[in-house]
């Protein structure tokens, strides 16, 4: 289930702990009395015995799992708000959102220090950290880290550590910011990355067939003086961002492997970078047309994620599956399985095709 808590914003929840842990939270749930999907505060947390699990898929390709005598939404002959068990649904319109709220308060930067681990890291502040616990300093090398203006993370208190350090991997050159901003370029590198990318622990790989989108892959690293390598090959041209440390990043963000996808704390971020974020899905592994956007992937949690992320941007959507076989030009395999495409409508048209749903 989808909730907000004051720690960690909007993030999807296993509703069984949930009800056990009992955490301050809204629940984004919808209000038959208004109509709008909007976050509620959770006012009882209660355990129902155990009863018979039912998949409500609608016509859309969307399902979700429910309860028996869970409660959904249809309009009756009056236009009047009328209840369905799920068990009684099949046949019926149902209701269902066409946008998800806002976040109270929208992220704007990463923290790197909260995704690194600090015996492996070193900080680096050319005007002083203050007090510093030099007993975590190993021996003989206090002099070494004062002339670099450096430290290793765990002699820093971390309420103390300034807001301008740098932050690096020990015995590596390479820097980032402490603080990376959330941009629509941001959004777009890491949307690209989710669809065409591929992560080991010192680097990042995209490739693709259209140099267009890897110059505006490498120019969102370059800012950040990040080393980047080019293979132009056959068939496709690889690109390589050489750095540790943006590769911890995006990895913690969106996995990887086959267990890339778009981060549940993504909803917490602005439309403008989620609007990146999303064409960077598209332009990595999606399709554009005059009605629809669709983007596609052999991965049933991206293709859930990826609807998610249309609706928090207002964009009626759509999912259907098929089997497929393929041939991956960057890893030269043969492929063929479970192929799922999402479509994304925008608003004005979305009715001419027969996907929105009052």
């Amino acid at each position: 289930m989808l909730l907000w808590t004051p720690e960690e914003g909007f993030g999807y929840f296993e509703i069984g702990a949930v009800v056990e842990e009992e955490p301050e939270a809204r629940a984004v749930s919808f209000d038959p009395r208004t109509l709008r999907v909007n976050t509620h505060r959770i006012t009882d947390y209660i355990t129902n015995p155990t009863r018979r699990i039912y998949e409500v898929r609608l016509g859309s390709g969307r399902a979700v799992h429910v309860t028996e005598d869970h409660n959904l939404f249809t309009i009756d002959e009056h236009g009047a708000v009328k209840r369905v068990p799920s068990e009684a649904a099949e046949g019926q319109f149902v209701m269902v959102p066409d946008s998800l709220p806002d976040p109270p308060a929208e992220e704007r930067r990463i923290d790197l220090l909260d995704i690194v681990d600090p015996a492996d890291t070193t900080l680096y502040a050319s005007d002083g950290f203050g007090t510093v616990d030099w007993s975590r300093v190993p021996d003989g090398s206090k002099q070494f880290y004062e002339s670099a203006d450096s430290l290793p993370m765990p002699a820093v208190h971390r309420p103390e550590t300034p807001e301008d350090v740098d932050v690096a991997f020990r015995q590596s050159d390479q820097k980032l910011p402490r603080h990376v901003p959330l941009s629509r370029e941001f959004g777009w590198a890491l949307g690209f990355y989710v669809a065409e990318g591929f992560a080991r622990r010192t680097q990042i790989q995209v490739g693709n067939t259209e140099r267009t989108h890897l110059d505006r892959f490498a120019a969102f690293f370059r800012r950040y003086d990040t080393s980047l390598s080019w293979n132009e090959r056959e068939e496709v041209t690889v690109l390589t961002v050489c750095s540790a440390l943006w590769s911890r990043l995006f990895r913690d963000l969106a996995g990887t492997g086959a267990q890339k996808t778009v981060p549940a704390r993504a909803l917490n971020w602005s439309d403008e970078v989620l609007g990146g974020l999303l064409e960077g899905l598209l332009d990595g592994d999606g399709c554009r047309r005059d009605t629809r956007d669709t983007l596609y992937t052999t991965s049933e949690d991206l293709a859930n994620a990826a609807a998610y992320l249309g609706t928090r941007l207002g964009r009626p959507t759509s999912m259907y599956a098929r089997e497929r076989e393929n041939h991956i030009s960057m890893s030269d395999v043969a492929w063929e399985g479970t192929e799922w495409a999402v479509d994304f409508y925008e608003r004005d048209r979305a009715h001419k095709r027969g996907q929105y749903v009052p």
